[in-house]
């Protein structure tokens, strides 16, 4: 007879919690998946359990919108951010300067100092339009995993959201919100955190709008860090 000793989400191969010896249905609370232990005949003991039964239809998918780059130690992702939406935001942007500049000369000269600076703040607003266009049209995030650190890296314009962290001070990993039976029909769009030793949550990859593709990231970072 084959005796489980170790309890893995075959989705994302994290670690499958059990709080009573006689449970005989699980699910994975990084990915949602759920499992039906089976045991032979009437058997309720754990030393009898043979099989671990997916009762949910999701499965991991290698996601073709993004680039994986998996090697032996290390998984590169990286992501295109190529918003369409963007093109009228830095038409909106542009237009904006042009209009405020074409001001700004005529006002300064009429000598009037106290509508420059006015006029300045509304050339700051517009300076940060076009870099939010700039960056979503043009920007790539990198999420860099190895044995040592955790790094989400966005070039060629900086954002706020990245980070080098160690990966010896990270918990675990998990998708937010959870993909499975429980989850609202609504929600399309998934997000992978790492959940640090201080509990905070550092998001590495968000908007993926496939569960699949969510799950097979979680698994790669899983196996990879052997966070399980």
């Amino acid at each position: 007879m084959t005796v489980l000793t170790k309890l893995q989400c075959q989705n994302c191969s994290a670690q499958l919690d059990r709080s009573d010896a006689h449970e005989k249905t699980l699910k994975c609370k990084y990915c949602g998946s759920t499992y039906q232990l089976e045991t032979p005949g009437d058997a309720d003991s754990s030393e009898d359990l043979t099989r671990l039964v997916p009762k949910t239809e999701l499965r991991a998918i290698k996601p073709d919108n993004l680039d994986v780059d998996k090697r032996p130690g290390s998984l590169k992702v990286t992501r295109k951010w190529r918003k369409r939406g963007s093109f009228i935001l830095l038409a909106m942007a542009i237009v904006w300067l042009l209009v405020i500049f074409n001001q700004l000369i005529e006002t300064w000269l009429e000598g009037a100092n106290a509508s420059i600076l006015f006029l300045l703040v509304f050339v700051a607003v517009g300076g940060l339009l076009l870099y939010r266009a700039l960056s979503e049209i043009f920007n790539q995030s990198t999420l860099s995993i190895s044995k040592q650190s955790v790094q989400l890296k966005t070039k060629p314009f900086t954002w706020k959201g990245d980070f080098n962290h160690p990966l010896n001070k990270i918990k675990y990993f998990e998708i937010l919100p959870p993909p499975g039976p429980s989850i609202s029909p609504s929600t399309r769009v998934f997000r992978i955190c790492a959940i640090t030793s201080d509990d905070m949550r550092l998001t590495l990859l968000h908007k993926i709008n496939n569960p699949g593709h969510a799950i097979y990231l979680l698994r790669e970072i899983n196996e990879l860090t052997k966070k399980q």
